[in-house]
């Protein structure tokens, strides 16, 4: 929690942005904004003449009421909580950072979110990830750059630090700057209390959001508690909002809705009491819970019916509470949306084409007949010549499904140019954020135009557009041109979006990789063999072998192929001008009673063929490389005079032969990706 310069809101104008958003007609088909919200910023219009007001987590003008009662893992019956573990624990498993202090800044919204980040890095396999609040906070009110804006109207001059961190915010806002690459960043390259630089190299991508909604007056309240016990499980701790204060004092330690001695916390539903609690006002995060928690270790003064407890990790420092945790009631009535943050490594040399920095704000059905159906799309013009990956995208329902279309050039429409990727599918099931990796990169060169088109079916929640638009008091600075987001009801009859509202922009983004650039970054980076790791899932290259010739070359024209080890050897730049490049190639064979033999290859990328292959005719101990232009080891294009995509690649393989009575074995026609899935990806990362 913090407090707000309320001088900085402007009363007429927020009074006069929520009167206009209440009075939309339905058929605009847009969704109804977070009734939280709306009070809020009405509170704001009266509270700004005032000198504070109670700020922390704020919350977000998107609603998702609907979610209330759907369960998100699995199908929609009581099935599911017999499964679950009567308690988990995080902390247990390795997979929780320490607990940090927020003081003096009211930035609790961007501990929770980070928080729950290094939470999936950790299960991951990082060691201890530790990124930076203040960073995210500051850059999410002060532009980074001019098509990176902060949220609200404001800039370093206007405001004092101690004010702008006090601003609040919510997870909504936390994933918006980190999906556009704000962050995430190391703590010691932003450290907390002094305003960021701009130049710092991301360590973490976002990849991945699920987010939730409580109610614990839905038809089916237990499915919005197994939501979060299933994210636990399967992303790491979660991003919520609670109340913590005392309606009468502020002192959250003399609330009656927590108990001290305990470290335990309930807020009852209707008030009882007849103080005036309000809205969740303080972002912490879940690290796992327990069902057999003691309903006697509450206040006695507000005691849920039950027992059973979330394991929440705050950010007050480990002074304060059980060690900086303390114990929420599964009845808690305040408990607000939540979100779990997956990552994943941070992009090099990517560049992210996006006309929607502040994320998602509101929800559009172009239907205007409440359809859970609708076609997305955004033009971009390609700024370098690069190789477009992925996409990312917001759904709001749950089981959604999306098809994805690529065009490139045309004349300005949507569909107009040429179809490179033809309805790839995609399965985003939760609610949230989703990055999906392309089944094969685009080719894109400089100043090339190209859009990106999605079929996206939300079930439940009949505005499938996730949108961002203006409004006062929270997200100024959203602005939009024409060309640049569309939305159609059939694919075929397309409207631009700044037809409708004149700040709206569709929510989703490209990221293309340069060709200078790394073709892949991972997580690992150890000398560990982790291939031996049955616990590991390593994640398949785009690229591929050439199983016959590597199979020729390791002198195993047929058996079973697998590989034990693999050096990225050089991945520096080459000159055009026919200069060689000498690299050392050692080679290693034994023989087994079982037929066995291993060797050590040299590869070379062929950026022709897009695979790896044995460099032709590669001496024993030695192979010289000549690269000239034009060469089939030849990147996408040269820089200066210089190739900067030249990667090469020692293997070594180890080859089970037929035996004698196996008829000669059979012919060995290996799938690239099944060749691909016992080789750890870090051995492929580059360093430039």
């Amino acid at each position: 929690m913090g407090f707000r310069n309320g001088s900085i809101l402007a009363p007429i104008l927020v009074a006069s942005a929520v009167a206009a958003f209440a009075s939309l007609p339905l058929e605009a088909a847009w969704a109804p904004m977070n009734p939280s919200f709306v009070e809020t910023l009405q509170e704001e219009a009266f509270k700004a003449a005032e000198t504070s007001a109670l700020r922390g987590r704020t919350p977000s003008p998107v609603d998702l009421s609907h979610l209330a009662g759907r369960r998100f893992f699995g199908a929609e019956t009581f099935e599911r909580a017999a499964a679950l573990p009567a308690s988990y624990d995080l902390r247990a498993l390795g997979c929780v950072t320490p607990v940090r202090d927020q003081a003096p800044y009211g930035s609790c919204w961007t501990f929770s979110a980070l928080a729950s980040l290094e939470s999936s890095a950790l299960r991951a396999g990082l060691k201890a990830p530790d990124y930076a609040e203040m960073h995210l906070g500051y850059f999410g009110y002060i532009d980074q750059s001019p098509s990176l804006p902060g949220f609200n109207d404001v800039t370093s001059e206007d405001v004092e630090l101690q004010d702008l961190m006090d601003f609040g915010g919510n997870d909504f806002q936390a994933v918006a700057l980190l999906a556009r690459g704000t962050g995430a960043v190391d703590e010691t390259d932003a450290p907390y209390g002094e305003p960021p630089r701009l130049d710092i190299s991301l360590s973490r991508r976002l990849e991945r959001v699920c987010n939730f909604y409580r109610d614990p007056d839905a038809f089916y309240p237990e499915a919005d508690i197994e939501n979060i016990k299933g994210a636990l499980m399967a992303y790491g701790a979660v991003s919520v909002g609670v109340y913590a204060g005392d309606p009468l004092t502020g002192d959250w330690s003399r609330s009656p809705y927590f108990n001290a001695e305990t470290s335990a916390s309930f807020t009852p539903a209707g008030n009882p009491d007849g103080l005036e609690v309000g809205r969740a006002n303080h972002a912490v995060t879940i690290v796992g819970w327990d069902d057999g928690y003691p309903r006697e270790n509450f206040n006695p003064l507000n005691r849920p019916e039950k027992g059973g407890a979330w394991i929440v990790k705050n950010s007050w420092g480990t002074r304060w509470g059980d060690g900086g945790y303390f114990y929420l009631s599964y009845e808690d009535a305040v408990l607000d949306t939540g979100a779990a943050y997956v990552g994943g490594p941070a992009d090099i040399g990517v560049r992210i084409y996006q006309h929607d920095p502040l994320g998602w704000i509101s929800s559009y059905s172009p239907s205007g007949e409440g359809e859970e159906t609708a076609w997305l799309a955004n033009r971009f013009a390609a700024v370098e010549t690069g190789k477009i990956e992925a996409i990312s995208l917001y759904a709001g329902g749950v089981g959604n499904a999306a098809e994805i279309h690529v065009y490139t050039g045309g004349d300005g429409a949507p569909r107009s140019g040429t179809l490179v990727i033809d309805g790839q599918k995609a399965l985003p099931d939760v609610p949230g954020y989703h990055r999906v990796t392309l089944d094969k990169p685009v080719y894109i060169p400089a100043g090339e135009t190209f859009s990106v088109v999605v079929r996206l079916t939300t079930p439940g929640y009949p505005f499938p557009v996730a949108v961002e638009k203006a409004i006062v008091g929270y997200s100024d600075k959203a602005a939009a041109g024409r060309g640049e987001s569309f939305v159609s009801a059939n694919g075929i009859t397309w409207t631009d979006l700044t037809d409708i509202e004149a700040t709206a922009n569709v929510c989703l983004k490209a990221f293309a990789r340069s060709p200078s650039s790394p073709v892949v970054s991972t997580d690992i980076v150890a000398s560990e063999d982790l291939a031996a790791r049955a616990d590991f899932d390593f994640a398949v290259l785009a690229s591929a072998f050439d199983e016959e010739a590597l199979l020729d070359l390791l002198g195993t024209p047929s058996g079973r192929l697998e590989i034990s080890s693999a050096d990225l050897i050089s991945a520096v730049s080459w000159t055009l001008a026919g200069e060689g490049a000498e690299i050392g190639l050692d080679e290693e064979e034994f023989a087994s009673p079982s037929g066995t033999i291993r060797k050590a290859a040299l590869l070379a990328f062929n950026h022709r063929r897009g695979l790896y292959e044995p460099l032709e005719a590669p001496e024993p101990q030695a192979a010289s490389v000549t690269v000239r232009d034009g060469g089939p080891y030849d990147g996408d294009g040269a820089i200066d005079g210089t190739l900067t995509d030249l990667r090469l690649l020692r293997l070594a393989a180890r080859a089970e032969l037929p035996s004698p009575d196996s008829g000669g074995g059979c012919a060995l026609g290996f799938a690239p990706a099944a060749l691909l899935l016992v080789v750890p990806a870090f051995l492929f990362r580059v360093k430039r």
